[in-house]
């Protein structure tokens, strides 16, 4: 038996929130893949939030439902330093042009049983600048920043969410990598974050591939950017684990980079804990970033808050 949908503003209800609700304008849309659609909401003005929150967004046709999406972007694409216009040219108006705009960015699973995902899944024609409402929330955030760190290390679990395809006898998967660590390592990634930066950052990200080449996992073009330019410069000990956890091997396996790894298995306790390092020395400054389905958050963080020195260096949120 199938566990029962919680609405998010229930299985968010403990965690804060911003007093103020934004209006915000769909500007941009893209699908990564059939299951996967990128959305831009440009805003008015500059709205600040940290890394890893999410978005209550309301849409004035559904008054009775209030959607919760992650924030892919990160908090400078929301400022109101100067930018440059982040659509193409084909989804360009002069407005947006002459007045490039502060904006958040989510990313929306294909999900006809949520009727806020659904309404964002729409045609392009029925949404494109539509109008709807949002505030930030969320505790599970990169705050880093107030302490020093030698190494950041997120791990990321891909899965398979369920649901039937109207009448037809079988079950289609949908695919996402926990958007939170995405907007905390783009955030990382950032030039003004340079002298903050952990001396090491590491992803462990386990995901199924589908069948789909790499560059239609969601994210991983992104992925490809951050970590190019975490290693520039000296610093090349960033690094990537992908876990591929259907096979076969992708086609496209040689535009991997040399500072990722593919591994055709499951995050193991052995791996995640040599990717953290020794802990029992304090000064090691370690800190851990958990998001995925709650039997791997669960086991992870078990395991190590297990280890000495770990028990407050540990951050997860359970997104399924």
């Amino acid at each position: 038996m199938s566990k029962p949908h919680i609405p998010h503003v229930e299985r968010t209800a403990a965690e804060s929130r911003q007093s103020s609700l934004h209006r915000a304008t769909i500007c941009y849309i893209r699908n990564v893949n059939s299951r996967v659609r990128l959305l831009r909401l440009v805003l008015p003005y500059a709205v600040k939030f940290l890394p890893g929150q999410w978005l209550d967004v309301h849409i004035p046709s559904l008054p009775e439902h209030t959607g919760g999406f992650t924030i892919t972007s990160t908090p400078a694409d929301a400022s109101d330093r100067p930018r440059q216009d982040p659509l193409p040219p084909s989804r360009r108006n002069q407005k947006l042009v002459a007045s490039p705009r502060p904006y958040f960015e989510l990313a929306i699973q294909h999900s006809p049983m949520n009727p806020s995902a659904a309404w964002l899944w729409k045609d392009e024609a029925e949404i494109m600048n539509e109008n709807v409402f949002v505030r930030v929330g969320g505790n599970f955030t990169w705050s880093a920043e107030k302490r020093s760190l030698k190494r950041a290390v997120f791990v990321a679990g891909g899965v398979g969410i369920k649901y039937k395809i109207l009448t037809v006898d079988r079950t289609r998967y949908m695919l996402i990598m926990p958007s939170p660590l995405i907007s905390m390592m783009s955030h990382l990634a950032q030039p003004e974050q340079k002298q903050s930066l952990p001396q090491t950052v590491k992803l462990l990200y386990a995901t199924r591939l589908a069948g789909e080449t790499l560059d239609q996992v969601l994210f991983f073009p992104q992925l490809k950017q951050i970590f190019q330019e975490l290693n520039s410069g000296n610093n090349k000990s960033n690094t990537v684990d992908l876990h591929l956890t259907d096979g076969p091997s992708p086609a496209d396996q040689k535009i991997v980079a040399p500072w990722m790894d593919i591994y055709y298995n499951r995050i193991s306790k052995q791996h995640l804990l040599s990717s953290i390092g020794p802990t029992a020395n304090p000064q090691h400054g370690v800190a851990v970033y958990i998001c995925g389905p709650p039997a791997m958050t669960d086991e992870f963080v078990e395991v190590l808050k297990a280890e000495e020195n770990m028990e407050e260096n540990v951050f997860y949120e359970k997104w399924w």
